[in-house]
């Protein structure tokens, strides 16, 4: 297996998405929904892995060996109109490095600087929101305690409630809780009934945990606007509910 750099990865991932987004377009009711869920988790772990197997066949072999050819070409064309002692003399003078060194580590620097900038802002909302979460209330009625003894996991789930947000949503790996509006009408039982589903799904999957995966590759590949948005779209998860 080969190394991959990050402009590599970022223009695979890329091409990724873009073929997964083409295909839900013109495929969106012809396939199954957790075929698009497959899809992106395949997107994730390429980004993720920052290896690949050598192949004569891929696109950045074809580059190199086009790239190669034609410098070797211009450089042997240009040393042949220059005077056989020069040009002896050409070939065993080493290449300076120095120069391409500081423009690497320069833009090395800057990758690093955006990337500690995008995790500081993602910390700062994520302290916020758990700052939120616990100024919420917890749920007893006789509809919850029915839902949370009919859906038991080795994990105890919890419904708690907030002014703070106006959708439904879960949160927590160990510990997940569902947490509700207060706007919830509780006596609807027929609607809550889909929306504990589809929250209890999330929880079994470990979204939670995904999410988290997607917030760092969208740290990590900030410069590639492609897949910072395909990291950025959680809607995604919800195609296997």
């Amino acid at each position: 297996m080969a190394q991959v750099s990050l402009l590599q990865m970022s223009f695979a991932g890329a091409m990724i998405i873009l073929a997964i987004t083409i295909i839900r377009i013109l495929a969106i009711n012809l396939l199954p929904k957790k075929t698009f869920l497959v899809l992106w988790e395949i997107a994730v772990a390429r980004l993720l892995f920052p290896f690949s197997l050598p192949s004569t066949f891929s696109v950045y072999s074809l580059l190199a060996q086009c790239m190669h050819a034609a410098n070797t070409e211009k450089v042997s064309q240009e040393v042949k109109m220059l005077p056989i002692e020069i040009a002896k003399q050409i070939t065993t003078i080493p290449a300076d490095s120095s120069t391409t060194a500081s423009a690497i580590s320069m833009w090395t620097l800057i990758w690093a600087a955006g990337v500690m900038l995008c995790a500081a802002v993602y910390f700062v909302a994520y302290w916020k929101y758990c700052q939120e979460f616990q100024t919420s209330l917890p749920v007893d009625n006789g509809f919850v305690r029915h839902w949370i003894s009919t859906h038991q996991l080795k994990r105890s789930i919890s419904i708690r409630q907030s002014s703070r947000f106006s959708t439904p949503l879960t949160y927590g790996v160990f510990q997940p809780v569902i947490l509700m509006p207060t706007s919830t009408k509780w006596e609807d039982s027929k609607l809550l009934q889909y929306i504990l589903a589809h929250e209890y799904v999330h929880i079994r999957r470990f979204d939670s945990i995904t999410k988290f995966v997607l917030l760092q590759e969208n740290i990590y590949y900030g410069t590639c606007a492609y897949v910072r948005i395909g990291c950025q779209c959680n809607n995604r998860l919800c195609y296997g509910c």
